[in-house]
């Protein structure tokens, strides 16, 4: 797979560009990034890791890498995750899940097109042999 971390570049990059993260007693290890790469983009990790580099209290408040990314990460999830709910919440929408009905309703509120239905939702087969709709992203 090409789009793995290249190891000894992550902590290259830690050690000459991110004195802060690099001051955390704990670094990682190359079993810390391979299970860190199991879980999040290489994107996360990346933008999470110059968080951390901005935030001034880092060495004082946190002492491992890969347990700050992780629970930096995996907080940023969540936040987005409650943010979205709230967003369909407002629209009048719960659990994420929609039938059809409210889904065009939510497109029309968007000033989109029926025809946007699949570009914006995917479809979604419960259980109890009824469909409907998810937000994709």
């Amino acid at each position: 797979m090409s789009d793995r971390i290249d190891k000894a570049k992550l902590k290259a990059y830690i050690a000459e560009e991110l004195e802060n993260v690099a001051g955390l007693k704990k670094q990682l290890t190359d079993a810390d990034i391979e299970k860190l790469e199991l879980e999040f983009t290489k994107t996360e990790i990346h933008q999470t890791l110059l968080e951390m580099e901005n935030f001034a209290q880092l060495q004082k408040k946190y002492r491992s890498v890969k347990l700050t990314l992780t629970n930096w990460i995996r907080l940023k999830r969540r936040k987005e995750q409650v943010a979205k709910e709230n967003a369909m919440k407002r629209h009048g929408f719960n659990g994420g899940l929609m039938t059809h009905t409210e889904a065009l309703t939510w497109l029309e509120k968007k000033g989109m097109s029926y025809s946007q239905l699949t570009d914006k939702f995917e479809l979604v087969k419960e259980g109890n042999d009824k469909n409907y709709w998810r937000l994709k992203g």
